[in-house]
C-alpha cells in the first residue's frame, strides 16, 4: 500500500498510551513497513535478523524490537504488529486485482490501437504551455462527471503495472497521467467537439510522446 490510515482509536488505546515514546515510534515504523510489504501485519522469519537489517528494512534497532510491548509481540520467528488494518489491505488488493483484470482484458486483444481521430484531436487541442514536474499524486483524480466514459485512475495504474518494463520512471509517468486526466476533465473528455472514444489509448500516446513510455519492440 502507498498510504496508511491511522485510526484514532489505536493511538487512544491502552496499549498505545501505556507504551513509552520509543515503543510507540517502533510500532509506527513497523506498521509502515508492513503496509509497504502488505504482509498482513506479520513480519515473517525475522527473529534472526541482525541489527543492521532491522535498521535498513524497518528503521528500528534490534534492541527496540526486543523490548516488552503491547504494540508488537513475537510469535515464534515472526513479529506481529498490533492494530494492523488487514481489512484495508484486502480491500486495496481486491481493487488492484480488479483493475488489472479489466486492463488485461482490454490490452491482450492487441496493442490496444489508438483511435487516430482521438490522437489528432488531442494534438490540436493540447495547449502550448509546457509542464513542470509535479510530485507523485496524493489522491486519485476525480472520475468524469459527464455522461461520456473517461479514464479510471485504477485502470491507468493497472496498465502501468502490466507494462512496467516499458516505463523508466513510474513517478514521472503517474504525474503526467494526473495532468492528462485533469486536462481531459476540464474538457469533459471532449476534444475538438468529439467525445474521446479511447481514453486509455490517448493516454498511452501522450506518454509515448513525452518519453515516459517505451513499448517493447516485437520480434
Amino acid at each position: 500500500m502507498e498510504w496508511l490510515k491511522l485510526d484514532l482509536r489505536w493511538v487512544r488505546s491502552p496499549e498505545f498510551i501505556g507504551s513509552d515514546p520509543v515503543g510507540r515510534a517502533t510500532w509506527l515504523s513497523l506498521m509502515a513497513f508492513c503496509a509497504d510489504k502488505e504482509n498482513g501485519g506479520r513480519i515473517q522469519d525475522c527473529e534472526r535478523w541482525p541489527d543492521r537489517m532491522w535498521q535498513q528494512m524497518c528503521g528500528v534497532t534490534l534492541d527496540e524490537t526486543r523490548q516488552e510491548s503491547d504494540l508488537f509481540t513475537w510469535d515464534g520467528d515472526d513479529l506481529l504488529v498490533a492494530f494492523y488494518p488487514t481489512k484495508t489491505e484486502e480491500l486495496v488488493q481486491s481493487r488492484r486485482d480488479a483493475g488489472k483484470a479489466g486492463a488485461e482484458a482490454r490490452w491482450q486483444k492487441k496493442d490496444l490501437p489508438l483511435a487516430k481521430q482521438d490522437c489528432a484531436n488531442a494534438d490540436q487541442n493540447r495547449t502550448e504551455e509546457r509542464r513542470e514536474e509535479k510530485s507523485r499524486p496524493e489522491e486519485e483524480p476525480k472520475a468524469s462527471a459527464t455522461g461520456c466514459k473517461g479514464l479510471d485512475w485504477g485502470e491507468a495504474m493497472a496498465w502501468m503495472d502490466l507494462v512496467n518494463g516499458g516505463i523508466p520512471d513510474r513517478h514521472r509517468a503517474e504525474s503526467l497521467t494526473r495532468e492528462f486526466m485533469d486536462e481531459m476533465e476540464q474538457s469533459k473528455w471532449v476534444v475538438v467537439g468529439k467525445e474521446v472514444s479511447n481514453p486509455l489509448g490517448l493516454l498511452i500516446t501522450r506518454l509515448k510522446n513525452d518519453g515516459a513510455y517505451h513499448p517493447k519492440s516485437k520480434g
